[in-house]
């Protein structure tokens, strides 16, 4: 059993970098649209704005072990970006699309009205669940910018957040 969780102030942020760098090259390169170095990922880590940003995690109830990784960043007040990460070990099972469903309620709950997110060509995961989601996709060079218009907030997403700050995790709601 997993469950996603909204990290607060610097909570696990050793096992978000721990995640993140160990991810071998080729992920790496399909979730940071390049190579990135240990020391590059430990800074993005290490300016994660908690205050701002939704940062959200996938933890096995087991093992607590972190799985999986979404960060929303906040541009401004209408946009905002996603990046996912899933270890290796446990995609196509979902996962993903879990940490994706966290992330555009966090958005429409922040009154976000534009969603991107940006992959690599090749990256046919991230593909797959930027056209499940209606994504806008914008081919360009070697990489895709996907756009997605938010629709409001409403009663149920507002409730969905507020289950999970009340219980400490989110269920695997599909919207």
């Amino acid at each position: 059993m997993f469950r996603i969780k909204r990290l607060s102030n610097e909570e696990r942020k050793l096992d978000a970098i721990n995640h993140l760098t160990g991810l071998d090259n080729y992920d790496r390169y399909l979730r940071f649209s390049g190579s990135i170095s240990d020391s590059s990922i430990e800074r993005y880590v290490n300016n994660f704005d908690y205050s701002n940003d939704g940062i959200f995690v996938v933890l096995d109830d087991n093992t607590d072990a972190l799985l999986g990784l979404c960060h929303v960043v906040i541009i401004n007040d209408s946009t905002a970006e996603i990046g996912i990460s899933v270890d290796a070990r446990y995609r196509d099972v979902g996962l993903g699309t879990s940490l994706f469903n966290r992330g555009i309620v966090f958005a429409r709950n922040r009154k976000v009205k534009t969603l991107f997110l940006y992959c690599m060509k090749d990256n046919s995961t991230m593909k797959r669940i930027a056209k499940k989601y209606s994504f806008h996709l914008k081919p360009d060079f070697s990489q895709i910018e996907a756009v997605l218009q938010l629709k409001n907030p409403n009663e149920t997403t507002y409730a969905y957040e507020e289950y999970e700050e009340d219980h400490r995790h989110w269920l695997f709601f599909d919207l």
